[in-house]
């Protein structure tokens, strides 16, 4: 009974650790932000590797292997590959950094007024895949640079890296779906990150 409790505990325990996300500070000192409620955030996509490839020939191996299936699917692929940035992932880390910093700080895209910048450069993404009977879990690693817009200069740099997307349910079939989850698990993150260490 013992072997079985302790082998369910060090299951459960694998099964955290693989799920968690590592924040760093890179450069600076948090306190440099500790008087900052609000930021303007900008996101880029700059050199992100997918997988072990860059993006860019990730996206051109994709639409050629979807168009010679299906012509225009390769087509229509690309431009939901690159909507979703916009549409599900950003919103969906906005959303869930704003809660969990418990509105000590908000981040807000767009906001020309605001003297800080919050910039997010996803770096690395994995997309993964569920095929029913086998899986593997989507992430993102990201750069996070707190800049004084007026001086441009770097305060802080933030470097987050694995935050693991996947659904609950385990019916993220969809690629989207299981990137959407990693941009949450990020925000969420960050969003702990600054109301425990920063405010």
């Amino acid at each position: 009974m013992r072997k079985i409790f302790f082998s369910i505990s060090l299951l459960m325990c694998c099964s955290f650790l693989m799920n968690a996300q590592s924040i760093k500070v890179k450069k600076g000192k948090l306190s440099a932000l500790s008087k900052v409620t609000s930021y303007d955030v900008v996101f880029s996509y700059e050199n992100m590797n997918v997988g072990k490839m860059t993006e860019e020939d990730y996206v051109a191996e994709k639409v050629k292997a979807y168009n010679k299936k299906e012509k225009g699917r390769g087509d229509e692929w690309k431009g939901k590959w690159i909507a979703d940035r916009n549409e599900r992932f950003e919103p969906k880390f906005i959303t869930l950094f704003n809660k969990s910093s418990d509105g000590q700080v908000k981040i807000k895209e767009g906001d020309s007024n605001c003297p800080y910048e919050m910039h997010v450069r996803t770096t690395d993404t994995e997309p993964g895949f569920n095929v029913g009977v086998m899986r593997k879990n989507a992430y993102i690693s990201m750069e996070i640079s707190f800049i004084e817009k007026k001086t441009q200069k770097v305060l802080v740099l933030i470097e987050l890296l694995d935050a693991r997307g996947r659904s609950v349910q385990g019916y993220d079939f969809d690629t989207g779906t299981r990137l959407e989850e990693g941009y949450a698990k990020a925000g969420k993150g960050l969003g702990n990150f600054f109301r425990k260490k920063v405010m």
